[in-house]
C-alpha cells in the first residue's frame, strides 16, 4: 500500500514539473527540502534517513506576475487543486494544494502550500498571483539570499518525467529560520522538533561546506541590519540548544529520527555535530 509519504512525493513531482515556468521565481522549504539537500553537488552522504513529510511548502516572492499561464492553473492541469482551509472568525484561511484523489471538502494530510516573506506587521493571506494566496512569515526573506539550484530527476527518488530545477535556501539560512521561527511553531504539536532534526540532517549534508556556509552567513548578515540580528539571535539559540548531549537540541532531534525509524543518530551524535557546526559557521 503506498504511504503518505510516498504520495507526498508523487505530488510533489507533479507539482514540480508544473511550475517549471516560476522555477527562477519559487524555493522548496521545509522536509522536502531537507530531502533535497541530498542532491546537490559537493555534499556530504547522507549519514541518516530523512525524516519523511506529507506536506510541501513553497515560498514565492508577495508579488508574482503570471508567466504564461498563472500558477493555480498549472497546478489544477497535474490534478493538484485549491482549497481553502477555513479561518478563525472573519480572518481568511490559507490555501493547499491537494490532488483530486482526496475529497475536495476537506484539508488533505498531503497538499502544496505557498508561503512568503512578512513585510510590515500584517498576517493577513496575500494574495500572490491570480488564483494563488500565500501565508506571510517572519524571517523568510533570508531563504531567498543566493539560492541554490539542483536540477531533480527520476534518479533522484522524485518521479519526474523530464529532468526539473528547483531553488533551495542555503543551508546556514534554510538553519537559521529553522530555529528563528521556533516560537511560533511550538504550539504546532512535533513541528518544532522536527525542524531540529532537519538542522542536524541539513548540517550534517553540507559539512563539506561549512567554510563556505560561514561566509554565506557574513554575506547575508552584511544585507540588512534586520538580517544580522536575526542571525546573531539564531547563532545564540543554536549554541542554547546543541550546547550538550543532555540539551533539548539532541534530545528532541534523536527522538524524531527514532520515531520515524530507519538510522537514528544518538544524542551524542547530535551534539558533537552541531557543536562543531555552530562553532565553525556562526
Amino acid at each position: 500500500m503506498t504511504s503518505e509519504f510516498d504520495l507526498a512525493r508523487e505530488d510533489f513531482g507533479r507539482a514540480l514539473q508544473a511550475l517549471q515556468p516560476y522555477a527562477d521565481d519559487l524555493l522548496v522549504i521545509g522536509g522536502m527540502a531537507a530531502i533535497l539537500y541530498r542532491l546537490v553537488p559537493g555534499f556530504a552522504a547522507a549519514v541518516v534517513d530523512p525524516v519523511a513529510t506529507r506536506e510541501v511548502d513553497w515560498t514565492t516572492p508577495p508579488r508574482l506576475p503570471a508567466r504564461g499561464d498563472a500558477i493555480f492553473e498549472l497546478l489544477a492541469a497535474k490534478g493538484l487543486r485549491s482549497f481553502e482551509v477555513p479561518g478563525f472568525g472573519n480572518q481568511r484561511g490559507p490555501q493547499v494544494f491537494q490532488h483530486e484523489r482526496y475529497d475536495a471538502t476537506t484539508k488533505a494530510p498531503v497538499y502544496q502550500e505557498f508561503l512568503c516573506p512578512l513585510r510590515g506587521g500584517s498576517t493577513k493571506i496575500v494574495d500572490v498571483q491570480a488564483g494563488l494566496a500565500a501565508q506571510p512569515l517572519r524571517y523568510l526573506d533570508l531563504l531567498a539570499f543566493d539560492p541554490i539550484t539542483i536540477t531533480v530527476d527520476a534518479s533522484s527518488g522524485i518521479p519526474v518525467a523530464t529532468p526539473c530545477q528547483v531553488r533551495l535556501a542555503q543551508p546556514v539560512l534554510y538553519i537559521a529560520q529553522k530555529i528563528l521561527a521556533r516560537d511560533k511553531r511550538a504550539a504546532m504539536p512535533g513541528k518544532a522538533e522536527k525542524d531540529l532534526a532537519y538542522a542536524f540532517d541539513v548540517a550534517s549534508l553540507c559539512r563539506p561546506l561549512w567554510d563556505t556556509q560561514a561566509d554565506v552567513r557574513r554575506r547575508a548578515a552584511a544585507e540588512a541590519r534586520e538580517w544580522s540580528k536575526w542571525l546573531a539571535r539564531a547563532g545564540r539559540d543554536l549554541r542554547a540548544l546543541f550546547h550538550a548531549s543532555t540539551a533539548d537540541g539532541p534530545i528532541e532531534a534523536a527522538r524524531i529520527f527514532r520515531d520515524f525509524g530507519g538510522r537514528a543518530p544518538d544524542e551524542n551524535e547530535i551534539h558533537v555535530v552541531m557543536s562543531s557546526f555552530i562553532a565553525t559557521v556562526f
